[in-house]
């Protein structure tokens, strides 16, 4: 008896939770909606891939190359080549402590030199302002 009781609450728990399930997801009208939107977006985007040739047979037959390449970025098995990997970091690391050092040590003069306080001639910094500017907008 205490068995069949335990069965009925399992039964009333699932249903219960199926109840809670029908609450917070969206109507199956939804969903099919949903899905068939998307699946019309991949077909599209699939077509206009073909079509204008970004998916075509060089990109299948490509696809070794790539996979040649991403073979030689793993880092090789063994530490034969580590001390030329640990100076190749150092270096690394070196030049950039060097270049942010050098802009910064660059960056003060001209900060100075665009300041309307520091610097009285208008002209002048008006042009240091447009040659700070067009360093600013170089890209690296």
């Amino acid at each position: 008896m205490a068995l069949n009781e335990q069965n009925k609450v399992s039964a009333e728990q699932r249903m219960g939770n199926r109840d809670l399930l029908n609450l917070v997801s969206p109507p199956r009208a939804d969903r099919l909606r949903r899905l068939a939107f998307w699946l019309a977006a991949a077909v599209l985007l699939g077509y206009s891939a073909w079509a204008s040739g970004v998916i075509s047979l060089k990109l299948f037959t490509g696809l070794p190359k790539l996979g040649d390449a991403f073979v030689m970025m793993l880092v090789p098995s063994g530490f034969q080549h580590l001390p030329e990997f640990l100076w190749a970091l150092m270096e690394t690391v070196a030049m950039a402590f060097l270049g942010t050092l050098l802009a910064g040590l660059m960056a003060i003069p001209l900060a100075l030199l665009c300041a309307r306080t520091t610097f009285p001639i208008r002209i002048l910094q008006f042009g240091f302002r447009r040659f700070s500017d067009s360093c600013a907008a170089w890209t690296t």
